[in-house]
């Protein structure tokens, strides 16, 4: 895992290989290899790792967190979904599976239930960055834009250089600014 840590890549996959071949049913060791693997982008090869250590240990909680975010990077965002809520099954008090959730539940459109998510990463874990700037996006979408305001400060409160915070908050203070027309209300392109 220092390997891993260090940046080797190649390296650190060798020898979980190896840790693999020694002894098979060791969960962690397919763990950290999917983690190396993902790092190298090789997601495909990740989610089999991964599903091979939640085969061998059923209640691996990182396993399955990170599986759902490899879903996710391959587009499966409903099996994604399943996997975070395993995992919050598992262990609740953690704050980035539930961030993690908050993010394929926006990508499926389900914007309420993701802000519930987003609040719940903030109570878990206040200095968040950008769960406060994916939590303004979502306040924004919704037409919240008081409270969006004040999530993309605080992101940025919390991390300065955070341009894409930034953007959004100029955004958001633009459209407070100058509201939107009426609906129906004809405009000039």
């Amino acid at each position: 895992s220092a390997l891993l840590r260090q940046g080797q890549l190649d390296e650190a996959i060798g020898q979980f290989r190896e840790a693999i071949r020694l002894k098979p049913d060791y969960a962690k060791a397919h763990y950290d290899l999917g983690v190396a693997l993902g790092n190298q982008g090789q997601t495909g090869e990740a989610i089999g790792q991964y599903q091979e250590a939640i085969r061998l240990k059923p209640d691996y909680a990182d396993a399955h967190n990170n599986l759902g975010g490899a879903l996710g990077l391959e587009g499966q965002t409903d099996a994604a979904i399943l996997q975070f809520r395993e995992t919050l099954r598992l262990k609740p008090e953690q704050a980035e599976p539930h961030y993690n959730l908050a993010i394929a539940l926006s990508q499926k459109g389900q914007t309420d239930e993701a802000i519930r998510q987003l609040h719940e990463t903030l109570r878990l874990q206040p200095d968040h960055a950008q769960a406060h700037n994916t939590l303004g996006s979502a306040l924004y979408q919704r037409g919240r834009v008081g409270e969006a305001i004040r999530e993309f400060q605080e992101a940025l409160r919390l991390k300065p250089d955070y341009a894409e915070a930034r953007k959004n908050l100029i955004i958001a203070l633009a459209a407070q600014a100058s509201p939107a027309p009426p609906p129906g209300a004809a405009t000039n392109r």
